[in-house]
């Protein structure tokens, strides 16, 4: 095999491993880029809570529900704020019934089915 052979085979191999890698690499990208945007529009919503407007990413479900300071100081999601209330709440990976059925759970996931 002489070098020009080697050079173009090399080259073809280069090719058709970048072509595929780029693509996927863009992809991936603009993905990403599009998944911010939905983040950002859900994030902008608002919700009417007692007669005011509170932005979602605001809203908190012991807001929502009222907890008392004493059901606040053992609440997973009171404790874990950074984290939505249904997923502080889960037991062995399980979403409980109450959270299934919550008016708190179902308003954000509708928030984020919208925003999609």
């Amino acid at each position: 095999m002489n070098t020009y052979e080697f050079v173009t085979l090399l080259l073809g191999f280069i090719v058709r491993l970048a072509v595929p890698v780029s693509a996927t690499a863009i992809g991936v990208w603009l993905l990403r880029r599009l998944d911010a945007q939905w983040q950002t529009e859900t994030l902008q919503q608002a919700a009417n809570v007692g007669g005011f407007t509170i932005p979602l990413q605001n809203l908190n479900c012991w807001d929502v529900h009222n907890c008392s300071p004493e059901r606040k100081a053992t609440c997973p999601a009171y404790l874990n704020p950074n984290i939505p209330c249904w997923e502080a709440h889960r037991v062995n990976g399980q979403l409980q019934e109450a959270c299934q059925h919550c008016a708190f759970h179902r308003m954000k996931l509708t928030a984020l089915k919208t925003a999609s």
